[in-house]
């Protein structure tokens, strides 16, 4: 699981009394209005409706006159119905909103025109405030909206599935135990959402997928569909703009109700978090602005609802009096999508659970492999000082100078001295391999200084490290000068461990072919096995045996340090 979410970031930065403190701070200042985007004109109707229907509902005398209109016009009763309503809707659109159409010619004009430019402007930025939230990563975005609007059922998670928690509280349970109970755990939590809860959430996401529909519509489309008169007036023909005008107004009824204040401010503190993630004073300001620019935003497509009839607009210009809007689409099924987070999340915590144990064990083993405990004997490699880059490789260096200090000067460097000046290989190549490999090793406690020293804060690692932190510079540019300045010193610390793993391997393949392997082999034994250091030669042939096994099992316990990245990764 990436630890380096929005979401994981907002937990660490504030805790569930912070965030709600914040957004108390924040709402007192400014409000997101309750007032609805959509209002005060024809709702959806049955959109069944016909015009016999509508015929059965007039009084005997309009019925009568309408008949005798088909009789004498040839045309049939429909028609006619469909022209008398129209006009009746024209009229009530020269009062209502004058200047918005010219019916006579069947143009709209370059007032809409106008109208409909202010709306693109204020949906286009919902676009990009959704694009970096809602849609930047799904299922974490709805995590932290959770927080937010629910957030009693968030505290209960972090608090019921944390493994390690769960350890504290029953000392020697054991890991499967943890697993079932943390899973239990969060399937418990997850039952308890109430439909109140639920609906909440609904309501929130349906409305995200609502304004990203209205900020994706085509308005630089609608809007070229548009003719510029000699005059410098402006005009639409109505069978250019009818499909364009009825889908906008569908997109506009489905987005009739504004968005609730959690679901604003948690945009707004999602937007911080993955731009900066400190949540200082000038976060609470900037979130302020960022509540006025919204609901500025959300004014502009309220005024545009409010000032055209646009249902009836659309009636005219399809010239259908019946036509009503499409009805909203149902709620988005943001439970599975939250349950799934969840779990991927819990499945991350209990790997890491399970790593930590066995990095505790594995602690344990090497503890009695070095003769002593582990030790910080260092200036900066492992530290955790904002100083220094972070390095993914500094246990496993230090665990290999480690054996270089506690194993192999006290117990492999003799018999490999002995070798390097006495030792006859059958093979000349056999000879210079060991000769590097030996050199190699006898290099690896100044190789680890040095770039301990690197790292210092007087080191250049570090500060270029520093420099690229501090640097006041455009967010993303400063990212990427920071991640250039840690690849730096991951490279180094990947070419010292290179280096001394291999020195390892390939003496290992020697020492296995001295100890174990005769002539004709890749690696072959030693013509002057039996006789080196003199008559304490069985003495020399232990300590090689035991060299070789130190060997095997410092790569062996390396390899497993180097697997135990979970252990050192957050939750």
């Amino acid at each position: 699981m990436n630890d380096n979410t929005v979401f994981e970031n907002l937990v660490s930065e504030l805790t569930c009394a912070e965030r709600s403190g914040l957004l108390g701070r924040i709402r007192s200042q400014a409000m997101v209005s309750a007032e609805a985007l959509f209002e005060g004109q024809d709702q959806p109707e049955d959109a069944h409706a016909d015009y016999d229907a509508h015929f059965r509902t007039l009084t005997l005398f309009q019925k009568i006159v309408i008949m005798l209109r088909s009789f004498f016009s040839g045309r049939p009763r429909e028609d006619i119905f469909r022209d008398d309503a129209v006009s009746e809707i024209v009229r009530f659109l020269v009062l209502a909103a004058p200047g918005i159409v010219d019916h006579k010619r069947r143009r709209l004009t370059g007032s809409f025109r106008r109208e409909l430019a202010a709306l693109r402007d204020a949906s286009k930025y919902f676009r990009s405030l959704i694009d970096r939230t809602a849609d930047k990563d799904r299922g974490d975005f709805v995590a932290f909206l959770a927080s937010v609007e629910i957030p009693e059922v968030n505290e209960i998670i972090l608090a019921d599935t944390d493994p390690f928690a769960f350890e504290e509280r029953e000392p020697g349970i054991g890991e499967n135990a943890v697993f079932d109970s943390v899973r239990a755990a969060l399937d418990s939590a997850l039952a308890g959402i109430t439909d109140s809860q639920r609906q909440s959430m609904a309501y929130d996401l349906r409305w995200v997928r609502e304004m990203r529909k209205l900020s994706s519509f085509i308005f630089e489309h609608f809007l070229s569909a548009f003719v510029e008169l000699p005059t410098g007036r402006w005009e639409c023909p109505y069978p250019a703009a009818a499909d364009l005008l009825s889908d906008l107004v569908d997109q506009l009824v489905s987005l009739s109700e504004p968005p609730s204040a959690g679901l604003v401010e948690a945009m707004i503190l999602y937007l911080r978090g993955g731009e900066s993630g400190s949540f200082g004073t000038e976060a609470e300001d900037e979130a302020r602005l960022r509540m006025a620019e919204v609901e500025t935003r959300l004014g502009v497509i309220r005024d545009f609802n409010r000032s055209i009839p646009l249902v009836k607009l659309v009636r005219v210009v399809r010239n259908d009096p019946l036509w009503n809007p499409k009805h909203p689409g149902p709620m988005d099924d943001w439970l599975s999508t939250y349950r799934d987070f969840w779990k991927a999340r819990v499945d991350a915590s209990l790997r890491r659970f399970k790593a930590v144990r066995s990095r505790i064990a594995l602690e344990r083993e090497i503890a009695n492999f070095l003769g002593r405990e582990p030790r910080s004997e260092y200036q900066a490699l492992g530290s955790r000082a904002e100083s220094v880059p972070p390095v993914s490789r500094a246990a496993t260096l230090a665990f290999l100078d480690a054996f270089y200090r506690d194993v192999f000067v006290p117990v492999i460097n003799r018999p490999l001295k002995i070798i390097l000046v006495d030792g006859e290989f059958y093979k000349r190549d056999n000879r210079v391999e060991f000769a590097d490999a030996y050199s190699e090793l006898l290099k690896i406690d100044e190789a680890v200084r040095i770039f301990d020293a690197r790292l210092s804060p007087i080191g250049d690692l570090s500060q270029a490290y520093v420099e690229a932190r501090k640097e006041m510079i455009a967010i993303p540019l400063k990212k990427r000068k920071i991640e250039t300045a840690v690849m730096g010193a991951e490279t180094e610390a990947e070419r010292i461990e290179n280096g001394i793993v291999g020195a390892l391997e390939k003496m290992l393949v020697i020492l296995r072919g001295i100890v174990s392997g005769g002539p004709g082999g890749r690696y072959d034994s030693l013509s002057n096995l039996g006789a080196l250091d003199g008559k304490n030669n069985n003495e020399f042939v232990k300590s090689l045996e035991k060299a070789k096994g130190s060997t095997e099992k410092a790569l062996a316990l390396y390899t497993a340090l180097a697997g135990t990245a979970d252990a050192d990764a957050s939750p």
